[in-house]
């Protein structure tokens, strides 16, 4: 099985570049026992990936020759992404959170501040250390999980500058996302539903005739997005949204034509944050091939 590393970008000018790996990915290769002629697999933080040989390793650096360079995995412009906003909860379950999202595929973990993770003493305690300690665990995932789009974590902010900076503040049509989620387990509907829902949407988009006139919509009901962007899910800490912040949530979105608002729960149990982001963003991430690519046959 050939090894992959981390790297932070990859050289403009392609085979046969001198790379350099340290730090971390320094001992990871020491810890392997990698020897000078091995192969490895290397990705960075565009998406991109290529194949080096070792051609020599010292004390604080393993010297690598760039053979060959892959292609991008993906189009930032055509692949629709996942991004989940949530309070963080304890280090552990964090940590664990931290490193299943990053298998999953999710682009941006945005921090949230609510009014019940303020209670916590973890939203106000996370130090530069502890970023760069989440961000080592992100990029071990990746490894492990062939995943070549390092997942970002977005340092603590409060839901109020959240929603002002992702949708007060941006112009109609310049919204990021076109399908927002909010976790709720009391008024929520199942989120597979929900899914089929959206399915069912574009489906019907894509087969109406070109010629056929369009029906007016009643101005109560929004029109189906007809280029979905990226998707965003809220969780709330534990206890979930206060009932402020829910409604701050649905008239900030619900305001907007071009972002799609559902509620949305997961059975009837109630689970813990770090279980409801980690399903709720698995579920999403293995329907979104279907949601948004429908083609007639």
């Amino acid at each position: 099985m050939v090894r992959r590393f981390f790297i932070n970008e990859f050289p403009s000018f392609l085979k046969g570049s001198i790379l350099q790996l340290s730090g971390q990915q320094n001992n990871h290769v020491k810890t392997l026992r990698l020897k000078v002629g091995n192969t490895i697999e290397l990705f960075d933080s565009n998406g991109k990936n290529g194949v080096a040989k070792i051609i020599e390793i010292n004390k604080n650096e393993t010297i690598l020759q760039l053979e060959n360079l892959g292609i991008e995995s993906t189009n930032s412009e055509e692949i629709n992404k996942i991004d989940i906003a949530t309070s963080l909860p304890k280090l552990a379950r964090a940590e664990w959170m931290i490193e299943k999202l990053s298998e999953i595929g999710i682009s941006n973990l945005i921090l949230l501040e609510t009014e019940f993770s303020k209670s916590s003493p973890q939203s106000s305690s996370i130090t530069n250390n502890k970023l760069d300690r989440f961000e080592r665990i992100v990029i071990e995932s990746s490894k492990q999980s062939r995943n070549n789009q390092i997942m970002n974590i977005i340092p603590p902010v409060s839901l109020n500058q959240f929603l002002k900076d992702r949708f007060i503040n941006q112009k109609e049509g310049d919204c990021k996302y076109s399908h927002v989620f909010i976790g709720d387990p009391y008024q929520g509907k199942e989120l597979p539903l929900v899914l089929d829902d959206i399915k069912q949407e574009q489906q019907q988009l894509q087969q109406k005739q070109p010629q056929q006139p369009q029906q007016p919509q009643q101005q109560s009901n929004k029109a189906i997005i007809k280029k979905p962007k990226d998707i965003l899910l809220f969780i709330g800490a534990e206890g979930g949204f206060s009932d402020r912040e829910l409604y701050n949530i649905q008239s900030v979105v619900s305001n907007r034509n071009d972002s799609q608002l559902y509620l949305t729960k997961m059975g009837n149990n109630i689970l813990r944050m770090e279980t409801a982001a980690i399903l709720s963003s698995g579920i999403v991430k293995l329907n979104l091939p279907f949601l948004f690519n429908y083609k007639n046959k």
